[in-house]
């Protein structure tokens, strides 16, 4: 049975973990990673983000497939530490940079602000606003977490066949000679 509160302990404890080998690696202070917004809080909500390339990202809610479907990403380039990629009814991704001013958040070209990160989810699912022609539609955790696990596996399938034609190659290589 999947447990989303024990999942989110899980990524809050990884990103503490994470966060301290970093620290201890970092030989130059002002290369220190940036705080980011209370994740725990945000797992509570559901909103769990996900330490995952933007193209990931995208192959994801394109597998997913839900018009307006969302992944909620780190991305070190936003200055608050996170980004969106999202579906467009034409099978188009949009990745979004989400901002930070003010203690307030807003996506990037947008004049909407929010109090929290959930706030803004919460915003954008419930109504068009100005920098996007679609309405938000929250993906749950499992599914996404389906979706990686599912990404995952096929890349490694992918590998896995690739060495098989590359030894078959090789052996093919050595027989001639």
């Amino acid at each position: 049975q999947y447990d989303p509160v024990g999942f989110a302990n899980a990524v809050v404890q990884k990103e503490a973990i994470d966060a301290a080998k970093e620290n201890s690696e970092s030989k130059d202070k002002k290369l220190a990673p940036k705080p980011r917004p209370a994740t725990k809080a945000l797992a509570q909500e559901g909103a769990v983000p996900r330490s995952i390339s933007r193209e990931d990202a995208a192959a994801i809610v394109k597998e997913i497939h839900v018009i307006g479907g969302y992944v909620l990403r780190d991305s070190p380039q936003s200055p608050a530490g996170m980004a969106l990629t999202v579906l467009h009814a034409d099978d188009r991704v949009t990745h979004l940079s989400i901002m930070r001013s003010n203690q307030k958040f807003y996506l990037a070209g947008s004049y909407a602000m929010f109090d929290s990160i959930n706030l803004l989810l919460q915003g954008y699912e419930s109504a068009v606003i100005d920098v996007l022609p679609v309405r938000f539609s929250k993906l749950s955790t499992q599914t996404i977490d389906e979706a990686i696990a599912n990404l995952t596996r096929v890349r490694a399938q992918k590998r896995a066949e690739e060495n098989v034609a590359r030894q078959l190659a090789q052996n093919k290589a050595t027989s001639i000679i």
